[in-house]
């Protein structure tokens, strides 16, 4: 059984000094709701800072999926760094990623990114959906379905059409069961002693509850908003026992010869490989500074991009984005000026001229200003 990598960062709808984030309390409670119904041996759930997000965020569930997918980037950047430069795995990459909102948005209680809706599959946010403690597992569920074809069908709503399930669109054409019940007598064996999920409980692919159960008590509905299926779960489980989706991969032959169809395209892989640069200078109190050296790294050789490609394909979705951010580096003044050091991917392969620092325009001193290159920025310390 694999080990899953969720992480987890909550919105700030507030502001900087008054932070207005999802309680601890819920995001405890979507841990376990998704460890019950997920056929992993064990979910890492990793919590991020809201800073992450860069600062406060008021924008729609679209807009916000958009911002985590680049905040994605910039974990696979970041890690695809520290293992260039060590040869070592520096953390687990996210498998996928979760952002809590703080209320629900254009009367929406969640939204995914799937491949068959044109996303990356890889991020999702919400709050509070009809599917209550479930609603991250319902979001995620559906970036997990990676049909190849991007046609998507098990990772869908529950079928065979919006009557069954309350409403919810693009039901799976490949559902089972004529409503949305599991259809099989569920059991919950994370607690003891077990509980018993009456089988016309609500998949959790579905936009009804457990208030559309005629055999469960009004206890079991307070505890339980729905379950899974047995055709949810054995999708779940082919998708995440065989696919290369994990840091933890068996070993390295099998993650080659799973994603081989994957890299056909990748005809010159030095294409790929983004220079490395080692960026010194000196920066003020007041956000003036200069760029005093840039040295390019060497790059690390064609075969190791392929060889990361096939264990991580998230690499292989993110790496040729370009985040064009004004990205800031905190640098802890105890002089009216001091040095800084960067060490940075550059994805575009272009000439660094200059950059955005803090919202300040910084030049070398020897550079004509006729261009900016805005770009990600990785701190080494």
């Amino acid at each position: 059984m694999r080990v899953l990598n969720v992480y987890e960062i909550p919105i700030n709808t507030g502001t900087a000094t008054k932070p207005n984030i999802v309680s601890k309390t819920l995001m405890t409670q979507y841990e376990k709701a998704m460890q019950k119904v997920f056929p992993v041996e064990k979910i890492n759930f990793k919590r991020l800072d809201w800073r992450i997000m860069g600062g406060n965020w008021t924008g729609t569930f679209p807009q916000a999926n958009n911002k985590l997918n680049e905040v994605m980037g910039q974990i696979v950047y970041a890690w695809l760094l520290g293992y260039a430069l060590t040869g070592e795995i520096p953390f687990p990459l996210p498998d996928l990623i979760f952002g809590y909102y703080t209320q629900n948005v254009g009367g929406l209680g969640g939204l995914s990114n799937p491949t068959w809706d044109g996303g990356k599959g890889y991020v999702a946010v919400g709050y509070i959906a009809v599917n209550e403690e479930l609603t991250m597992a319902h979001e995620l569920t559906h970036n997990l379905d990676r049909d190849a074809n991007g046609a998507g069908t098990w990772g869908r709503h529950t079928g065979p059409n919006t009557a069954g399930n309350c409403g919810a669109q693009f039901p799976d054409p490949n559902w089972p069961h004529f409503d949305d019940d599991i259809s099989e007598v569920g059991l919950d064996a994370s607690v003891w002693p077990p509980v018993i999920i009456p089988w016309d409980y609500p998949d959790y692919m579905s936009y009804c509850d457990s208030s559309s159960s005629t055999i469960a008590d009004a206890t079991l509905q307070a505890q339980y908003t729905q379950w899974i299926s047995d055709y949810r779960w054995e999708q779940l489980f082919e998708e995440l026992e065989q696919s290369p989706l994990y840091p933890a991969i068996a070993t390295k032959a099998s993650a080659k010869s799973a994603r081989m169809s994957d890299l056909t395209n990748l005809n010159n892989p030095e294409e790929h490989i983004p220079p490395i640069l080692q960026i010194t200078g000196w920066i003020s109190k007041d956000l003036e500074g200069s760029i005093d050296s840039i040295l390019q790294l060497e790059s690390p050789h064609p075969s190791f991009l392929i060889e990361i490609l096939a264990e991580y394909p998230q690499l292989e979705s993110f790496i040729g984005d370009i985040v064009q951010e004004r990205s800031s580096l905190p640098v802890p003044f105890e002089r009216e000026a001091t040095p800084y050091e960067l060490v940075v991917i550059d994805p575009a392969g272009n000439e660094i001229r200059s950059f955005y620092f803090s919202g300040k325009f910084l030049n070398h001193e020897d550079f004509e200003e006729e261009q900016t290159l805005f770009f990600p920025t990785y701190p080494t310390s």
